[in-house]
């Protein structure tokens, strides 16, 4: 069973994928099985400041990252039940 209660998700960082990672110019997040459920995201700079925001709309979403400097970043996906943050590398 995938979910643990109402709206929380069961290994929700097991349904979110980030691709490719490193990246250089565009970033791809995946939403495996979750259907649409208003989920949205934020990328944090490694000095934790918050550098994109959006949502996700479909399963796949581009991200465009090309006018971001090399080097580390947090990618936050979250709703209002569940949230989780992948690291990815930027390179150039």
């Amino acid at each position: 069973n995938t979910f643990a209660g109402i709206g929380e998700i069961k290994d929700f960082g097991d349904h979110v994928t980030i691709y490719p990672n490193p990246a250089s110019g565009y970033v791809k997040i995946m939403l495996n099985n979750l259907g649409h459920s208003d989920f949205n995201y934020e990328l944090f700079n490694a000095m934790g400041q918050r550098v994109k925001t959006g949502e996700i709309n479909y399963l796949i979403t581009e991200v465009n990252a090309a006018d971001l400097q090399a080097g580390i970043y947090f990618l936050k996906v979250f709703n209002t039940s569940n949230t989780i943050t992948k690291r990815l590398v930027l390179n150039r």
